[in-house]
């Protein structure tokens, strides 16, 4: 099932008022009510991708596995802390939302739709943005409403982490089908910092 958009134009994802109408956006999906009968939990996903053969046999994936262990070790933490869920879109980056002439967006591209944390579709509107940590949790602060505390800001980056790490392994299987992912290299490095950061909030 689909429509077409009309007249359309991308939101600028520098500008904060485009930035207010997609956080917006999200936001309304995560407190529609509505509930996924599918779960997306970032650390299985990635799991998943991991145990694939094709992966196995085409990705040298050795040089990143003490990262990748700290990785799921934070995804299983944060799993176990018991964070609220909601249907969410979960390639939400600023690609995926069209803007009509009369200022609505449209979230494009459901594929990987499901239950998870709302803060990762915050997280990966940043995925592919020359965003800095203070830039990132402004976008945080737009969707909560409000400032951020210590505890917000632990869970952002964690979110973050674990969110981006997932479409690194993700791009690893997608180049080893021959598919080149332009951003795999930046997704790898803004997950490695927010892991790191987050020595800060613990």
């Amino acid at each position: 099932l689909s429509r077409f958009v009309e007249d359309y134009s991308y939101i600028n994802p520098y500008d904060e008022k485009d930035c207010a109408l997609a956080m917006r956006t999200v936001k309304t999906l995560h407190e529609s009510g509505a509930e996924s009968p599918w779960n997306f939990d970032y650390t299985e996903q990635t799991e998943l991708i991991e145990s694939l053969r094709r992966f196995k046999e085409n990705v040298e994936f050795s040089r990143y596995e003490d990262e990748n262990k700290r990785f799921i070790k934070l995804g299983r933490k944060i799993a176990g802390e018991n964070h609220k869920t909601a249907v969410c879109h979960n390639d939400a980056w600023h690609w995926n939302m069209l803007k009509g002439p009369d200022g609505r967006i449209t979230l494009i591209d459901w594929e990987y739709s499901g239950n998870s944390y709302p803060e990762a579709d915050v997280a990966y509107f940043t995925a592919s943005l020359d965003y800095s940590d203070e830039d990132y949790f402004r976008l945080a602060e737009i969707y909560d409403g409000k400032p951020l505390d210590a505890d917000r800001k632990r869970f952002y980056l964690a979110v973050l982490a674990i969110v981006l790490w997932y479409w690194f392994v993700w791009a690893l299987y997608k180049e080893a089908l021959g598919t080149a992912v332009d951003d795999k290299d930046l997704w790898y490095k803004k997950a490695v910092h927010a892991l790191d950061e987050l020595e800060n909030y613990q």
